[in-house]
């Protein structure tokens, strides 16, 4: 795998943008990832863009602005779906799901990270630690509701990765789980042991601004626990890094926390000046959040640009630059993309045309008038099969269509002899004294799959029959009978 100049200047944003995320750094992430995303990227390093939109997303989460969070995650998910980056995909969709979790949407919740659980094992290598991930967020889900039990369900889950695969399962949050499953269960001894474990973990961590929001469960575990040392020692970690941070969201909750901490523990001294504290930050929140959705929105705008810039990009790469039909790789694409969720028992076509003679066109009347017979063609497969089907030109005179779940195969048949038939009838040249023809090949998937290579082939050889034939003819290739037959 050879990356190209963009590639690595796209990693090289990515990076820096991830460096400022984790010093809490709010404008410089945005333009360092905003950079990452103007670079045009080669399908190896997708995984690059899919990775600059989660950063995105937990920024807009840390900043306070859901919406925004929401709209980055589900671009991440697209695009890694897109790009066949499985592991962003599924972070992705982790993210989804704990935004809803924070917003109070349980079911939500739970349903996106089942999905995540589902595409992290449909991988043709499963990623143990993604998937070691979903299983613990959807158990954290499930003990925030109350449901111990099924929450259980899946630590017994999860366990059975760990002796698989050691090296893959997160040990921090799989540690928090089990104290939460202490707790619930009242096991007084294994709660303190895991709390303790979990703690000297922490301890041994780098505070990163990315598990921050981890923490900070652990924070509100441990007060619903009683437990004020370890509260106050991890309060304590956290405070040079979140008060530090321009992320004002995860700030306020920081404080919050404290307060609730100073409360429940501290003298009513310190309680009162936590409290003016929180109140002065407080009074200043709802104008700096107004700021920062200011710059969030002409932020968004901004990205909102990237990304038309970009699609626009690369649908101009997947398209014939003559006819803005699909070129050859794209209609691969989509085709195959099609067939792996086609529905069963459903009958499609793939027809290769091709024009007679084509290469006299352009010898004996020049490329401008092959150009029009080409774009006529064209033309006419739009008005015949736009709807339900892909249109793909393959090269100079080659031209597909896959139509897709054919209700009628024969009203499809007539409608292309009418095509083939209003092709011949034009006239094109200065004197209008030039008619052409095509010959065309079609390949049926009859209620059962089979692959674009397969359908391809069979088309391929009818085609080669119906010029065989004499040319200005259909062929029909019936890929379940292996059949051929001719109009």
């Amino acid at each position: 795998m050879e990356y190209t100049y963009e590639d690595k200047k796209a990693e090289e944003y990515l990076y820096q943008g991830e460096k400022f995320f984790q010093e809490g750094r709010y404008t410089q992430t945005i333009d360092a990832l905003s950079a990452c995303l103007k670079c045009a990227l080669s399908e190896d390093a997708g995984w690059i863009e899919c990775r600059a939109y989660n950063v995105l997303g937990d920024l807009f989460l840390f900043s306070g602005y859901e919406t925004a969070a929401m709209e980055n995650y589900l671009n991440a998910k697209r695009k890694a779906r897109d790009r066949k980056v499985s592991r962003q995909a599924v972070y992705a969709e982790i993210k989804i799901g704990l935004l809803y979790e924070d917003m109070g949407g349980t079911q939500e919740a739970l349903r996106h990270l089942d999905y995540a659980i589902e595409e992290s094992r449909q991988t043709e290598k499963i990623d143990y630690e993604v998937l070691a991930e979903a299983y613990i967020q959807k158990a954290y889900v499930y003990c925030k509701g109350g449901n111990f039990e099924e929450a259980a369900g899946i630590v017994s889950v999860v366990d059975s990765i760990m002796k698989i695969h050691p090296e893959n399962v997160l040990p921090l949050k799989h540690k928090l789980l089990l104290a939460r499953l202490a707790k619930y269960g009242s096991d007084v001894d294994k709660l303190t042991s895991s709390i303790r474990n979990l703690l000297q973990l922490i301890m041994q961590e780098e505070c990163s601004m990315e598990y921050c929001r981890f923490y900070m469960d652990v924070c509100v575990f441990l007060l619903e626990c009683g437990r004020r040392e370890e509260l106050k020692m991890l309060l304590k970690r956290l405070e040079p890094v979140l008060m530090g941070t321009e992320f004002i969201s995860i700030v306020r909750q920081y404080l919050k926390l404290q307060l609730s901490y100073d409360k429940r523990f501290s003298d009513k001294r310190t309680y009162q000046m936590t409290c003016g504290r929180y109140m002065s930050q407080n009074d200043s929140y709802a104008d700096r959040l107004l700021e920062f959705r200011l710059q969030n929105i002409q932020n968004l705008e901004e990205l909102q640009r990237i990304r038309w810039e970009r699609d626009k990009y690369r649908e101009r790469s997947r398209r014939d630059m003559t006819t803005g039909l699909y070129n050859k790789a794209a209609m691969e694409e989509e085709i195959c993309s099609y067939l792996l969720s086609r529905p069963f028992r459903t009958v499609d076509a793939l027809i290769i045309l091709d024009i007679d003679d084509f290469k006299h066109v352009n010898d004996d009347y020049g490329h401008l008038i092959g150009d029009a017979v080409i774009l006529r063609l064209s033309q006419l497969m739009r008005e015949a099969y736009e709807k339900d089907a892909f249109l793909g030109r393959f090269g100079g005179d080659e031209f597909v269509v896959f139509i897709k779940n054919i209700e009628n195969a024969e009203e499809m048949e007539r409608k292309l002899e009418k095509l083939k038939e209003e092709f011949g009838s034009t006239n094109f040249g200065k004197d209008g004294e030039l008619y052409c023809t095509i010959s065309v090949g079609v390949s049926y998937n009859m209620e059962f799959s089979t692959s674009y290579e397969a359908l391809f082939e069979c088309a391929d050889q009818a085609l080669y029959k119906a010029k065989e034939y004499g040319k200005d003819k259909i062929a029909f290739y019936e890929i379940k009978a292996g059949l051929l037959k001719y109009l």
